[in-house]
């Protein structure tokens, strides 16, 4: 398949002409795939390759929340919740999962007062209840505080802190929180984004996920 500027320039959103780097441009047709590699400064075919399935394994990025934009300084994700240089006094952590829960505990062994906000009932969502339910025990033991059934609204950077807006899941009675840092823990989602895979027939979920069929 000949690859032109025009279809790089539709394919991947951040192409430029004078920025040469290189783009895996992917098909599959009739039970074979084939990859081919091209720089896109020259457009010049650098490899094809060909084979009976091709994996596509681009990694996954930390997900957000609409109305909150993780700037990796006071909004983190768990890459720059682990990349922060000194304790904060007050975390918040947007999601009870146990990527959040786990950057959530740590932080509050180290003398952050850790407050957690789920939008479910519960924590730890697709695990046995009764297992999370004393994990959630063993947490407020060690002083983390819990939002059960509450949705952010908002999460609003300051030179004071983060302003977080809440509400009730079921009355949506909006609250405030602040805290030095909040960290968006909600979640992963591929990174298919500028592979060009929906122009070549691929079907992705809503998610971004690419459909498969066994």
């Amino acid at each position: 398949m000949k690859v032109t500027q025009g279809q790089l320039k539709r394919w991947v959103p951040k192409y430029s002409a004078e920025d040469p780097k290189l783009v895996m441009v992917m098909q599959t047709k009739y039970g074979y795939g084939w990859v081919k590699v091209v720089e896109v400064a020259t457009g010049k075919d650098k490899k094809i390759y060909k084979a009976d399935k091709i994996l596509v394994a681009t990694g996954s990025e930390p997900a957000s929340l609409p109305n909150i934009e993780i700037d990796e300084h006071q909004i983190v994700s768990s890459t720059g919740a682990l990349a922060l240089s000194k304790v904060p006094k007050s975390l918040v952590v947007i999601g009870a999962g146990y990527i959040g829960l786990e950057m959530g505990t740590v932080w509050a062994r180290l003398g952050a007062k850790v407050e957690v906000v789920e939008y479910l009932p519960r924590i730890l969502p697709g695990m046995d209840l009764d297992v999370a339910n004393k994990f959630k025990a063993m947490m407020t033991k060690q002083g983390l505080k819990f939002h059960l059934g509450t949705a952010v609204k908002s999460a609003k950077a300051g030179k004071s802190g983060v302003t977080l807006t809440v509400a009730d899941a079921k009355t949506d009675e909006e609250k405030t929180l602040k805290c030095d840092i909040a960290l968006v823990a909600v979640g992963r989602r591929p990174n298919t984004d500028g592979l060009g895979l929906e122009a070549l027939g691929v079907a992705l979920t809503e998610r971004g996920q690419i459909k498969v069929d066994e």
